[in-house]
């Protein structure tokens, strides 16, 4: 019954809305937002691949009211979003115009819930996105220390926040950091 599992997800986001917006003090210079077990069950938001880039929306608006000093993401954002997740299905489906509704997902040149994550992204001034690393190996399959390839986020989210790095730490052969 769709009714029914569009009356789950809306449990789903206020429970999101509920956490992002707890707000707790800290006396600590470095705080870590991090995404735990519960929130990637089933019964809350879902396997983790499948979520929409808009849940990370209001999480990046809230940061972006504190000012941090820095924000990392350590999430890929590699590909592009494609086809519907479970709010845009919904968003279609409460339309009055559903076919037009659904265009905005099928035939644009950057998925709507990309661009909504790259706007929120802009926010947040000195925000360091992922991206992946691939090492060199000799032929034993020893990392060399020096990078085979290098993948950078979409452009759309690399004009939004301009900063990437990675948080893999490559060992040699012996066990030695090589370089970062």
């Amino acid at each position: 019954n769709i009714q029914s599992q569009l009356d789950s997800i809306k449990g789903q986001q206020l429970y999101l809305s509920n956490f992002l917006y707890y707000e707790r003090p800290t006396s600590n210079p470095v705080t870590v937002i991090s995404i735990d077990g519960e929130a990637v069950s089933d019964i809350r938001l879902g396997k983790f691949n499948s979520w929409c880039r808009t849940y990370y929306v209001p999480a990046l608006q809230k940061l972006a009211e504190y000012h941090p000093a820095v924000v990392g993401m350590v999430i890929l954002f590699l590909i592009k979003s494609d086809g519907l997740c479970r709010d845009d299905l919904e968003k279609v489906l409460s339309s009055t115009d559903q076919g037009r509704e659904l265009q905005k997902y099928v035939s644009a040149e950057n998925h709507p819930d990309d661009v909504e994550l790259a706007a929120a992204m802009a926010q947040v001034k000195n925000l360091v996105l992922a991206m992946r690393v691939a090492p060199d190996t000799d032929q034993n399959g020893a990392m060399l220390g020096t990078a085979a390839q290098i993948q950078y986020p979409l452009q759309l989210f690399s004009e939004a926040a301009p900063k990437s790095g990675h948080n893999r730490i490559f060992q040699n052969a012996n066990g030695l950091i090589a370089s970062l």
